[in-house]
């Protein structure tokens, strides 16, 4: 290879440290990162998937390795237009040796979105986000041959990430496109994975959503661990476990502000709503609208719709849902 180029390799260690093989998974040309790895136990056999660059863009690829070295040939996860990435593989719960990928994917040239695809089966790849923000890191956990559960980053709220959630088989709330949203607490949320509870089986679905999230964070960032629990009636100890019986928009935060304002609501339904606010002489001077489920964060600035910053003072935020109009006041402080 290349000074450029960086490489896949594995190597088998035995219990007393001393190296059995070393195998090259890969020397295309280019950065080739992010390596994934399974074990299925039951096939005794390896699954290593990696980001790989080799041509225009950087495409997703896999190969299996026996216990004794044995690699297969390329395996292409997708090869799209544009770049995929943020990989992530996980072997079905039930013993099937079912494998899953999913991935955040760039080929609209507009911005990610989250993709999975059955492994095993070799089917088409599904495309779970398709909106006009970006959604990222993915963390799939697969349950049973034809069943996942995903969650990933997602800023369709604003410019911090929230966290969102999707079942391909469970009810309506948890299996409509685009998911649901898990967590949408300020500062932002990072880092999702999908974790079994040591008792549960997969015929039970008692599983464990765990993050890093920001809340507490003020001049300094900080990293707190949270967790939901989820089962088929999403069932939770954190987070609204049950959609709201009506629309509620709760204060804005913080407020004064200098910086920016998060403005949050809870929705009833999956139905537009739109956020315009307007200074001291009733001049609009910014609007936005989104269209969710749950709880729902939007994030203003201080600027007008053409990224100008706007003079201190106080300003009405109007959230319109369903013919109702809720208001609330902020000021803004520079």
């Amino acid at each position: 290879p290349s000074f450029e180029d960086l490489n896949l390799y594995a190597s088998k260690v035995n219990p007393d440290g001393t190296i059995a093989w070393r195998r090259t998974v890969t020397d295309a040309p280019r950065v080739q990162q992010n390596p994934q790895v399974l074990y299925d136990a039951t096939q005794d056999l390896i699954y290593i998937g990696w980001e790989d660059p080799r041509g225009t863009d950087v495409d997703l690829y896999l190969k299996t390795c026996d216990t004794d070295g044995n690699l297969s040939d390329d395996i292409i996860i997708t090869d799209a237009t544009n770049d995929q990435s943020g990989i992530s593989l996980a072997l079905a719960d039930d013993g099937s040796g079912t494998v899953w990928a999913a991935w955040q994917d760039f080929r609209d040239g507009v911005q990610y979105d989250i993709w999975v695809r059955n492994m095993t089966s070799e089917a088409d790849a599904i495309q779970i986000t398709d909106i006009s923000s970006d959604q990222i890191g993915p963390y799939i956990r697969a349950v049973t041959a034809d069943r996942f559960l995903l969650a990933w980053e997602d800023f369709r709220n604003g410019i911090t990430s929230d966290l969102y959630f999707y079942d391909n088989q469970g009810d309506a709330n948890y299996s409509a496109s685009n998911g649901r949203i898990l967590c949408g607490a300020i500062g932002g949320q990072t880092a999702v994975q999908i974790v079994p509870y040591a008792s549960s089986a997969a015929d039970t679905m008692l599983y464990a959503l765990v993050w890093a999230d920001k809340r507490a964070s003020g001049k300094t960032e900080l990293l707190n661990i949270y967790a939901q629990t989820y089962s088929n009636d999403f069932t939770g100890t954190e987070n609204e476990p049950a959609l709201p019986g009506e629309f509620v928009l709760e204060p804005a935060y913080p407020n004064p502000f200098n910086g920016s304002v998060t403005i949050r609501f809870s929705q009833p339904r999956h139905e537009t709503a739109t956020l315009r606010i307007y200074d001291l002489l009733g001049r609009q001077v910014y609007t936005m609208t989104t269209q969710s489920v749950g709880t729902t964060r939007l994030n203003w600035n201080g600027q007008d719709m053409n990224g100008l910053a706007l003079k201190s003072g106080i300003y009405f935020l109007q959230v319109q849902f369903a013919g109702q109009t809720f208001s609330q006041k902020v000021t803004y402080l520079k």
